[in-house]
């Protein structure tokens, strides 16, 4: 992996030789040279403060301010911050604001996070501008000479500007709203793809149907063997029906097909029907009519205890 020189090789007050590189981004090394050849490195992952301190303790000097954009120091140099000046007054505005994509994009699509880095502003640089903290969200803000500057939040409020800091909070605001929705349509589609795979996995297991597609089919199949039931229990009365005419026979005769029983005052009509059809037509209250009338009451009894009886079973299923 190639590294950059971010300060020339400088002897230290031993007269041991130490050099600053990046060794890749956001992960900078200070280097201790013996004789020309690599001794020791300490590496400081994503904290520039942290190799500042090492690397000005390593060369015996008390305090060093790097220049994030060049970063390269002189012997006996103290290189100042080039843009420390950004908190002396000039007037700033804010001109965007650049996030560094979610990490896990990394598993998920990495490809699309480099895209997303390489496209990022030129001022951004994963580190505020004004105090070299490494940032996520990257505010970037335009000077009087047209010169951006990318900086963390806390830094936005050091400058001072009632304006710069209140477009700076919306903007926040802004940023963490569009991250909940992008959160929530992530966990929607999480949902729905699991969803999705366990009706193709029950779609697998069913012969093509989803448990709900084949609870409904179980279910319409033994309503129709019901019906089926229904229909035969009930032929003998459906048989003296069909003899008579008028829609209420209709009617009876095909609630008895769906398994639906007479009540109210209906029934003692079709016993009435039925007890005359089994007395051959004989009147009401003849001796011949009183002979069939506790076979006429047993028939419409027995079919609707039967019926009912099936209902049971087909709605305790």
């Amino acid at each position: 992996m190639n590294t950059k020189t971010l300060a020339k090789s400088i002897p230290s007050k031993n007269g041991v030789n130490f050099q600053l590189v990046e060794f890749e981004p956001q992960v900078y090394c200070v280097v201790k040279f013996k004789n020309g050849v690599e001794a020791e490195s300490s590496k400081h992952s994503g904290d520039l403060k942290k190799v500042n301190a090492a690397f000005a303790k390593a060369i015996g000097k008390a305090a060093i301010e790097f220049n994030h954009a060049e970063m390269i120091i002189e012997e006996n140099t103290v290189v100042r911050h080039k843009f420390f000046k950004m908190g002396t007054g000039s007037a700033y505005r804010l001109v965007g604001i650049w996030s560094v994509p979610d990490r896990s994009m990394l598993i998920h699509n990495n490809a699309l996070f480099h895209k997303m880095v390489s496209a990022r502003p030129k001022s951004c640089q994963f580190h505020c501008a004004h105090c070299g903290t490494s940032i996520l969200n990257h505010y970037i803000i335009r000077d009087d000479n047209g010169e951006d500057f990318a900086v963390g939040s806390s830094c936005i409020e050091k400058l001072g500007q009632t304006r710069l800091i209140s477009e700076a909070k919306a903007a926040k605001l802004e940023i963490d709203r569009e991250k909940r929705r992008v959160e929530r349509e992530k966990k929607n589609k999480e949902r729905q793809e699991k969803r999705e795979a366990e009706l193709n996995s029950q779609r697998e297991r069913n012969g093509g149907m989803t448990d709900y597609e084949l609870k409904q089919k179980e279910k319409q199949e033994r309503k129709e063997d019901f019906f089926d039931f229904s229909r035969d229990v009930a032929k003998p009365i459906l048989k003296i029906l069909k003899k008579q005419n008028g829609g209420f026979v209709e009617s009876i005769a095909s609630n008895y097909k769906q398994g639906d029983v007479p009540r109210g005052g209906a029934k003692p009509i079709i016993i009435d029907i039925v007890n005359k059809d089994l007395a051959g037509g004989a009147r009401k209250g003849s001796k011949a009519y009183n002979s069939f009338t506790e076979e006429a009451i047993k028939l419409v009894n027995d079919v609707e205890t039967a019926i009912n009886t099936e209902r049971e079973k087909l709605y305790n299923h």
